[in-house]
């Protein structure tokens, strides 16, 4: 997918920083936190890190699906 936020310095095309994966999974994770945090208030720790195992495995299935949407 390459480079989620690419530079361009004069040296020419440089691409360093965060791929294009991981902005969309990044994108699709928000809002889990509250839900995480819900679960460690309530003393539910292994709820929460359940919960995050999960949900960042389902971030990156949509991360993938975008990749390859664009493709078409």
């Amino acid at each position: 997918g390459g480079p989620a936020f690419p530079s361009q310095p004069s040296s020419g095309f440089d691409p360093i920083g965060m791929s294009l994966r991981d902005y969309f999974a990044g994108e699709a994770s928000r809002g889990a936190a509250d839900v995480l945090c819900d679960h460690v208030l309530e003393g539910k720790n292994e709820d929460a890190r359940v919960h995050a195992q999960a949900h960042a495995h389902a971030a990156y299935l949509y991360a993938d699906a975008m990749l390859a949407e664009r493709q078409k």
